[in-house]
């Protein structure tokens, strides 16, 4: 008993100094000392230690939601590694897709038809687009448009909040993907033609790991979204845009041999596919037959040289 009351002493006498020695001392050393001593587990497990620590994480932060950040709710230890492992969570909620001003550009997959006439691309700020919870969209240089989640897209599925559709003029868009950047924790939505950022964009060229050789822009690109990019250029519905009611998809038209048929837009989309194929088969069977060539030729003047020199 006595030594316990002696434990309490030296922690009320010395408990604030060391509190303030910690808030110095690496997070590794501080999560050892915890566990080393009950003495150092009440000091280094402190708010007074973990407030300063949160604060070093936090504040070149992009996004830390704001429960981490109130006082009086869970400890500072709590919050601390609770924030570390929402940072990692790539599914956004519809309050807090709607609390951004967002900064949009096009990728360079969209062409320069869209490329020309954005603003990031010609060295200006990124231009921005701001999400409402009535599921509307506005930017200025597009106009309003209308958003929702989608519960998968190109083979991906996640929780809700995941993957993002935008629509505009009555038609969808290619899913956006939600991610985060690792450096600062914002939000980045992006499809194989778009890139926003939840954060100020940083101006063409001064951030490549945000441009689109970068890895994060290359996990999304017309490849792995290419049925439904395919989709969009033919003017087919996109997945769970205008399904029934029962769940089936819609009936589209296209042109086969100059003639109109109406087929489901899966089937349609899988004809388009196909064809597909064959351009590709056809390319790799030219490019064969060149290299075929090649080797002939090269045989053909070995031959030669050989009764050359004998």
């Amino acid at each position: 008993m006595a030594s316990q009351r002696g434990k309490l002493v030296l922690a009320d006498v010395f408990g604030m100094p060391l509190e303030h020695v910690l808030s110095f001392v690496p997070v590794e050393s501080v999560v050892a000392a915890i566990s080393s001593s009950k003495f150092l587990e009440i000091v280094a497990g402190s708010d007074a230690v973990w407030g300063s620590k949160c604060h070093e994480l936090w504040y070149d932060k992009a996004y830390v939601p704001q429960h981490f950040r109130e006082t009086g709710g869970m400890s500072c230890l709590a919050a601390y590694w609770g924030s570390l492992t929402d940072s990692r969570r790539c599914s956004i909620t519809a309050e807090e897709l709607c609390s951004f001003e967002w900064s949009a550009r096009m990728k360079g997959w969209s062409g320069p038809d869209w490329t020309s006439g954005d603003a990031w691309w010609q060295g200006q700020p990124a231009s921005v687009r701001y999400f409402h919870t009535d599921g509307t969209t506005y930017s200025p240089e597009r106009g309003e448009g209308q958003w929702r989640f989608v519960p998968s897209a190109c083979g991906q599925t996640g929780p809700e909040g995941s993957f993002l559709r935008l629509s505009r003029g009555g038609r969808d868009y290619p899913t956006h993907f939600v991610t985060r950047w690792a450096k600062n924790w914002g939000w980045i939505l992006h499809n194989c033609w778009g890139f926003c950022t939840s954060f100020p964009l940083p101006r063409k060229g001064a951030v490549p790991e945000l441009e689109d050789d970068g890895q994060i822009c290359q996990e999304v690109t017309v490849e792995t979204c290419r049925d439904e990019a395919m989709r969009f250029n033919m003017g087919l519905p996109l997945p769970f845009e205008n399904a029934s009611t029962d769940g089936d998809e819609a009936i589209v038209s296209i042109t086969v041999d100059g003639r109109e048929v109406r087929l489901p837009a899966n089937v349609a989309a899988a004809i388009f596919r196909h064809q597909q194929l064959d351009v590709d088969s056809a390319d790799e069977e030219d490019s064969e037959n060149e290299e075929q060539s090649v080797d002939e030729e090269d045989e053909e003047a070995n031959v030669a040289e050989t009764i050359f020199l004998g």
